[in-house]
């Protein structure tokens, strides 16, 4: 797993995405979209430690290819 720093456009707050593939996964979209707490930057997800890696990385095996509209967007 791949976690990235992003902005989805140059006026937004930094946020926390996984590359897979060609695509970044928005972290706090998709934990939106399935109605499951997930950190929405990196300081967030280091201070949730080893569990919110887990967490984070558990979801990502449940939905698999299968992510919701408006959550991952191409790389440019």
């Amino acid at each position: 797993m791949k976690l990235v720093t992003f902005r989805p456009d140059v006026s937004a707050a930094a946020r926390l995405g996984v590359v897979q593939e060609h695509t970044v996964i928005d972290v706090a979209a998709l934990g939106s979209a399935i109605g499951h707490a997930l950190p929405a930057d990196m300081l967030d997800l280091i201070e949730h430690g080893p569990p919110g890696l887990a967490a984070l990385k558990g979801v990502l095996d449940d939905i698999g290819e299968r992510l919701p509209y408006g959550t991952a967007m191409p790389l440019a």
